[in-house]
């Protein structure tokens, strides 16, 4: 009896060193699969938020298009109706749009007491950045003086005839249902996971767990390091904050992918 115990101990040992390779395997390959399924979620998303932008700006241009303001004859009456137009109509403009002329003083805003017309905003950093570099550019977040909602503004240059008239500025709705909807479908997706849009030094403009705008976000260290890659990355990163349910420093796999629009991811 004791003659079969060694290599029958042995098989086993075989046996269990072989089923111990094999659960590496499917381990490592269900980890890849996770870390490949993170990161298309990541980019789907980006790819649906760059959409949205991307509609933002359209709009905006479509209407500069109509409006044909010449600063050395302003003759606002027409502007005014084809703003005051354009506004009922853009729902994803509804905290605001605002005609400035090229020195960054209000012309036109609507709704009425969103600015009042002559407010100088040539130091505002995002309307002194597109007057200076006469393209389209993304405000950081601030809250707007009406609704008090969370916003950011999308400034596009005009041009009459040529020349440089001024900027349309519209303000989109950080909290608004587009850009929540298209995080929380992300986390859905992700089953046990949770979706975040930040700035490019990591902090939190939108994102599916309860954090305060322009907070770090929750991977806030890969987020700022991933935004300066300018690149797709997927990586098992700690939990920064200390948050009810999410244990702080348990490992995550996080997809992080860069918008194209916009500087945030």
């Amino acid at each position: 009896m004791a003659a079969f115990a060694l290599p029958v101990s042995a098989v086993f040992l075989i046996l269990f060193a072989l089923i111990a390779i094999l659960g590496d395997q499917i381990l490592q390959g269900s980890k890849d699969r996770l870390m490949n399924e993170r990161l298309l979620i990541a980019q789907m998303t980006a790819g649906a938020i760059d959409e949205y932008l991307q509609e933002a700006i359209s709009e905006l241009e479509e209407t500069s298009y109509l409006i044909n303001f010449d600063p050395a004859n302003p003759q606002l009456s027409v502007d005014a109706n084809v703003l005051a137009h354009h506004y009922d109509l853009a729902v994803m403009f509804a905290p605001g749009v605002t005609l400035l002329d090229p020195t960054g003083r209000v012309l036109l805003s609507h709704p009425l007491g969103l600015y009042p017309p002559g407010a100088d905003l040539s130091h505002v950093p995002h309307v002194a950045q597109a007057l200076q570099r006469r393209e389209i550019a993304f405000s950081e977040p601030f809250y707007d003086s009406v609704n008090h909602h969370p916003v950011v503004a999308v400034d596009f240059p005009i041009y009459n005839g040529g020349r440089f008239a001024g900027l349309l500025s519209g303000l989109l709705d950080l909290s608004g249902s587009e850009l929540t909807k298209t995080l929380q479908r992300a986390a859905n997706l992700s089953q046990s996971g949770h979706a975040t849009l930040v700035n490019s030094q990591g902090q939190v403009l939108v994102s599916t767990l309860d954090l305060p705008l322009l907070s770090p976000g929750e991977h806030a260290t890969f987020y700022r390091w991933a935004m300066a890659q300018r690149q797709p990355v997927v990586n098992t990163m700690p939990f920064e904050l200390d948050l009810p349910n999410e244990p702080q420093n348990h490992l995550d796999v996080t997809g992080f992918v860069p918008l194209d629009k916009a500087p945030w991811g």
